[in-house]
């Protein structure tokens, strides 16, 4: 069979690290797999056997810039389909979503990473104008549409909040392969000596790397702070505020993330919301602890029957302070942890079944 991914870019977040997983995988079981990209932008390196298209060197994102992004869409789509079309496109990100509504691709779904309200309430603080015309837009992209929700919290989110209501919506996981995970955790990678906690996460307002300093900056334990980010201006000026430049480590973007958080202490993630945080269940699967915001959604599908303690409110420094002190002090071993439906055979199963829905 022939799959379909369109993303902005290749960047280094989890969005686009799952997508490859996904294509890896998908041609691990004979299909074929194209990839297409709004630019050029490429931080993860693609498998082989995937065919990568770049639709523009330098694209631009406005209203006329989407619809000249989806007229070369089109017509690259149509390009790749002179012998065979494709059975399944996938886009994901609202950019990409957007951009391949209007380009009326068939067999497509929109891939849900994130929980879209949290961003709509947040514009809604600051500008009710703007924060209808975000809902707007995400009801003209999505309703009626085929979407693959992340996580349980993201479908219902999209159904309740986002409403939804003429939506295909289908929930698969992303694919964890919990023996290469486990293999890559074991490379020798120059990772500090001393203990440390780790963060993974770009430097984004959602990330909230401001609750995590403060929160970090009070706790009792002598151990350092390493951030799996790049580096930023804005964030180098936050540590120093809090008079922690010797204490916190900007370690960079991370290719293979795994030795880092294996060798980590604990791993504590500060969002203010998520989809499904591939980062718990990967430091999870190599055995390495997890205190987290309880923020919507996925936290709480994770951790909350086992471990709720170690969840806790957004926008809480406070609270994630204590919770990273009380897991320290307690050497938590969360093994105990079903994770079962997050192995990449039913991941995997969910994408093939996306083949037979079209049909």
């Amino acid at each position: 069979m022939k799959f379909c991914f369109v993303l902005p870019d290749l960047s280094g977040g989890g969005a686009e690290r799952a997508i490859l997983n996904i294509a890896s995988n998908l041609l691990q079981r004979e299909h074929q797999v194209d990839i297409i990209l709004f630019r050029g932008k490429i931080e993860y390196k693609p498998p082989e056997g995937i065919n990568i298209s770049i639709l523009s060197n330098n694209p631009s994102f406005n209203w006329i810039g989407k619809r000249v992004l989806a007229y070369k869409l089109s017509n690259t789509i149509k390009q790749l389909e002179r012998t065979i079309k494709f059975n399944v496109i996938v886009s994901t990100l609202p950019l990409a979503d957007e951009v391949s509504v209007i380009a009326k691709l068939h067999n497509h779904w929109c891939r849900i990473a994130n929980t879209l309200s949290i961003e709509i309430d947040r514009l809604a603080k600051n500008n009710i104008s703007k924060s209808k015309r975000r809902l707007n837009r995400y009801q003209n992209i999505y309703n009626g549409r085929g979407l693959i929700a992340v996580s349980s919290g993201v479908k219902i989110d999209l159904i309740d909040n986002i409403e939804l209501d003429k939506a295909e919506i289908k929930v698969i996981y992303n694919p964890f392969n919990f023996g290469r995970i486990c293999d890559l955790s074991k490379e020798d990678i120059d990772v500090p000596t001393d203990s440390y906690i780790i963060h993974v996460g770009r430097f984004s307002a959602q990330k909230r790397h401001d609750v995590l300093l403060d929160a970090y900056k009070n706790t009792h334990n002598p151990y350092k702070l390493v951030l799996l980010t790049n580096s930023d201006s804005q964030l180098i000026e936050m540590i120093s505020r809090r008079c922690l430049s010797d204490r916190v480590i900007i370690a960079g973007f991370q290719k293979n993330p795994y030795s880092w958080i294996k060798n980590a202490q604990l791993l504590v993630l500060s969002s203010d919301h998520e989809g499904m945080p591939n980062v718990i269940i990967e430091s999870l699967i190599v055995g390495t602890p997890v205190v987290s915001t309880d923020c919507p959604s996925g936290p709480r599908e994770i951790l909350g029957r086992e471990f709720p303690q170690y969840l806790v409110p957004v926008n809480n420094s406070v609270a994630l302070s204590k919770a990273i002190d009380f897991a320290i002090d307690n050497k938590v071993d969360m093994r105990s942890i079903d994770l079962t439906k997050y192995q990449l055979e039913d991941s995997i199963d969910g994408y093939e079944s996306l083949i037979r829905s079209n049909k």
